[in-house]
């Protein structure tokens, strides 16, 4: 009797045992969990604080957007945003020899066995900065640390023209404002320091403008002097540009500014930000604003240049007599984004545009007319212009025109992107596909 009491004893007390090394198992691997917990969150808070408590805030303009029925009036003209986009993707990245960077252009097919398809192979900083907008504003964050890796790789930013580095700052603070680090925000402030003065406007660099018999190059000071003379605008133009229209002798480089390089809703926000000195945004306005040739001709000038504390204004940069209509377009797009685009221009822009069977890239002085070849890239930036001022018929046109230009053979490896004809192939670029992509997306 005893004996089977001491063997139920002892199988009670291992049953015990083994409930209680269930429960001890159970708390430590709970115990265990949670130090690894910690442990985990602790060290993700550490590599935060390191590597984004420390880093600058920034605070963008809030920018406008289309609505759906703009962008179905798009889809109307045949650009597609998803097709777009996708198609862009991958015939220019996925496919392509460098799946981060993208090309600037490739050459499709042609009708000959030997015309096949070409990338090539350059790499353009600016057609980097408006895929960094895209995948930003796409919310892809891990495209856009892969993209700015490779850029940092790739580029040497600071040997890179000014427009294309005030292209990439601009691009560079929206992904800063989503993304950035604190190694981002000392890259932002380095950038800002290689492009500004202590002014807050943008340093000179070295133009390319054509000179001709008797001057170096038309210039506002030319201008100045001529209409001292008493002379009217018209005999102005005529005597001082036309006579000179076919003397081109040489090109000249001169240190200046391009005006059209001139952002002025990023130098805004730069100053907003406390990245440029109080009073930059309201000096660089001053300088394009003053920039208009005339009431009558509400275009603006190529490039400036600060002689003696003085601007001096460029106004043709190649042949006498014309302005360069896709520089000033770009110049106007600046203006209108800050809500600064006088309505002479807007007026101009307009009558232009629906005046004429393309949108021509050259301004004649002395006939007031427009002529030369089409400027296909200036119908993103007329429809940008079109969103500020909510003119849908403006946008409308500018697709339409852009439609012309979307492949639409099944066969094509650019279905649904925009493409050009150039020495009888069809050559897709970067630049058309991206900037309407992030007009209309």
């Amino acid at each position: 009797m005893k004996r089977r009491t001491a063997n139920f004893i002892m199988r009670q007390n291992g049953e015990k045992t083994g409930i209680f090394s269930v429960i001890d198992r159970k708390k430590a691997i709970i115990i265990g969990s949670c130090v690894l917990a910690v442990l985990i969150l602790g060290a993700l808070y550490l590599l935060y604080v390191r590597n984004y408590a420390n880093a600058r805030k920034v605070k963008l303009e809030e920018r406008k957007v289309i609505d759906y029925e703009w962008v179905d009036d798009a889809a109307q003209s045949g650009i597609v945003k998803e097709f777009l986009w996708s198609r862009t993707k991958e015939l220019m990245l996925k496919d392509a020899k460098n799946d981060t960077l993208i090309v600037d252009k490739i050459t499709l097919p042609g009708k000959l066995i030997d015309q096949t398809q070409e990338e090539s192979g350059n790499y353009s900083l600016y057609d980097q900065s408006l895929l960094l907008k895209a995948y930003v504003r796409d919310n892809d964050r891990i495209k856009a640390m892969s993209l700015v890796s490779e850029i940092n790789k790739y580029f040497d930013i600071k040997s890179e023209s000014v427009r294309d580095k005030v292209y990439y700052l601009d691009a560079f603070m929206e992904y800063y404002s989503a993304y950035g680090s604190k190694n981002d925000s000392e890259k932002l402030s380095e950038m800002v320091d290689d492009l500004f003065d202590e002014n807050g406007t943008l340093k000179t660099s070295e133009i390319t403008v054509s000179i001709y018999e008797g001057q170096a190059y038309v210039s506002s000071n030319d201008v100045q002097a001529a209409l001292e003379t008493g002379k009217t605008m018209g005999e102005l133009e005529a005597a001082n540009f036309d006579m000179l229209a076919e003397d081109v002798v040489d090109t000249k480089k001169v240190d200046g500014v391009l005006l059209s390089s001139v952002d002025l809703l990023l130098i805004k926000e730069l100053e907003n930000n406390g990245l440029l000195p109080e009073g930059s945004y309201d000096r660089n306005l001053a300088i394009v604003k003053d920039a208009a040739i005339s009431p009558e001709i509400p275009l603006y000038a190529f490039s400036y240049s600060i002689e003696n504390g003085e601007v001096e204004y460029i106004y043709s940069a190649g042949t006498s007599g014309t302005i360069n209509v896709e520089e000033s377009v770009e110049t106007m797009r600046n203006l209108a984004l800050v809500g600064e685009l006088p309505d002479q221009s807007y007026s101009w822009l307009k009558t232009t545009l629906f005046g004429t069977e393309v949108f021509n890239d050259t301004y004649f002085w002395t006939s007031d007319r427009t002529g030369g070849t089409e400027s296909f890239g200036s119908y993103c930036k007329i429809a940008q212009i079109a969103i500020v001022f909510d003119d849908r018929d403006m946008f409308d046109l500018c697709m339409e025109r852009i439609g012309v230009q979307i492949a639409t053979l099944d066969s094509s490896p650019a279905l649904s992107m925009v493409f050009r004809t150039e020495n009888s192939r069809n050559v897709v670029y970067a630049e058309d596909n991206l900037e309407i992509y992030l007009i209309i997306r």
